[in-house]
């Protein structure tokens, strides 16, 4: 998951130079380093994601547990369905 989810966030930074260059009528390429520094940004970002989901989750769970709440596993959004009132039979 760590590498999907650097080469996402490599490709969000390199889109993100694109259209900051494209927002200001400036050439694509105008400044090339920024696209490198950015891509690496956006991968290093992407890398740790998933690792700073999980500590969250896991500060989370303490802080449910603390409170008698249920513990959230790691596919679970944490909100709750909304409860549906009962259709009446005629």
């Amino acid at each position: 998951m760590t590498f999907l989810s650097a080469m996402i966030g490599g490709t969000i930074g390199v889109s993100l130079q694109f259209y900051s260059n494209a927002v200001r009528k400036l050439p694509a390429l105008r400044q090339p380093w920024l696209h490198v520094g950015f891509g690496l940004t956006g991968m290093y970002l992407g890398h740790k994601y998933p690792e700073e989901k999980e500590r969250m989750r896991k500060v989370v769970n303490v802080q449910r547990a603390r409170r008698g709440l249920p513990e959230l596993s790691a596919g679970q959004s944490g909100l709750p369905y909304p409860e549906w009132p009962a259709e009446k039979s005629s």
